[in-house]
């Protein structure tokens, strides 16, 4: 039987070496090793982007932009038929580099994959520019046809942003394999921090990094991540701010006996015992219990129509609770009385 060439796409690389290991840096904050990008230059002449399709149909390709060089067939291309030649042979995993150059090669023998996730696309790239990403064992799959079988958003995410990263890369399986990729549930924060021995409270204490997260960063909360801005953190992210808070998350956990639904959720309690908190500490706490249990109010305190608030709009988004939150804060800081709490869109700074 004759097999059938493997036509590689033709990729434009300009200043690149297939030999180049990821160098590490040490970057104040980051987790472990740092890759960098191939290039020190971030400009448009070496840079590599995803760009719509000039085809027909739904292929996606990846290409070099203004790279000025057009060899007949690149290194990665080279490396690229070695390793599926021996793939034809056997199934063989090692340890690679994979540049821009490499993750577009790989991303144009990618024809039937899964759709896209934008919000997952950007959460690798978060953690690819700012060094939290690492080798995590976690391999790059290509069959024995050459086709990409696992791996599209770690490698469209390394063409956008420019850098190298370390991987197990895995060659030789068939490509009816990978209909069962992906058989287990995904780890999510809180398994990560139940196997650092995160107590019994790790689901909530996830929930409030990750708020944390958002209100640090954004200075607001976030109900979804479908926002052309990055709204909610990668798991490295939710896990170095848990991490950094571990004891206030704790305690304001432990003196939250119970929530009101007409207030929220466990975690969006704590959250604002938390921002309270850090203005005044006494007051912040007793802010927190009043709200819940109603008593020793007046009609006209901030805390009072807060309350009403919430029990009139039962379904209101948790971004206009927490900013409602604010506001009957900040009021009552100030010595005044309020008739209506009005919900602007954004999040006021705190009164200490």
């Amino acid at each position: 039987m004759t097999r059938r060439p493997i036509t590689l796409p033709r990729i434009s690389i300009q200043n690149f070496d297939p030999t180049a290991d990821c160098v590490a840096d040490k970057r104040k904050g980051a987790a472990g090793e740092a890759a960098r990008p191939v290039s020190q230059s971030r400009g448009r002449d070496t840079m590599l982007q995803a760009r719509a399709p000039q085809t027909s149909g739904t292929e996606r390709r990846f290409v070099g932009r203004n790279d000025g060089i057009n060899r007949s067939q690149s290194h990665a291309e080279q490396w690229y038929i070695a390793q599926m030649a021996r793939g034809e042979k056997e199934v063989f995993s090692e340890q690679a580099s994979i540049t821009p150059e490499i993750a577009a090669l790989l991303l144009n023998k990618n024809p039937d994959n899964r759709n896209l996730s934008k919000k997952r696309i950007g959460e690798i790239r978060a953690d690819l520019e700012s060094g939290r990403y690492v080798l995590n064992g976690e391999p790059i799959i290509v069959s024995k046809d050459g086709l990409l079988n696992d791996g599209q958003h770690r490698l469209i995410a390394c063409v956008e942003s420019g850098v190298t990263f370390r991987t197990i890369i895995t060659f030789g399986v068939t490509r009816s394999s990978r209909l069962t990729l992906d058989q287990g549930g995904a780890r999510t924060v809180a398994d990560y921090l139940d196997m650092q021995g995160g107590g019994d409270n790790t689901k909530v204490a996830a929930t409030v990094a990750r708020m944390l997260w958002q209100y640090q960063k954004l200075g607001h909360l976030s109900s979804n991540g479908k926002s052309k801005q990055r709204t909610w953190p990668t798991k490295a992210e939710s896990l170095v701010v848990a991490a950094e808070n571990e004891r206030e998350i704790a305690f304001h956990l432990s003196c939250v006996q119970k929530t009101s639904r007409l207030v929220g959720s466990l975690s969006f309690v704590v959250l604002c015992r938390i921002v309270l908190a850090r203005a005044d500490a006494t007051m912040g706490a007793v802010f927190i219990d009043r709200l819940l249990d109603g008593s020793n109010l007046k009609p006209d305190s901030p805390i009072f129509v807060l309350r009403e608030r919430f029990i009139n709009d039962p379904k209101m988004r948790q971004p206009d609770r927490f900013e409602a939150v604010v506001r009957a804060w900040n009021a009552m800081r100030k010595g005044k009385t309020l008739g209506k709490i009005q919900i602007m869109g954004s999040v006021p700074k705190v009164e200490a």
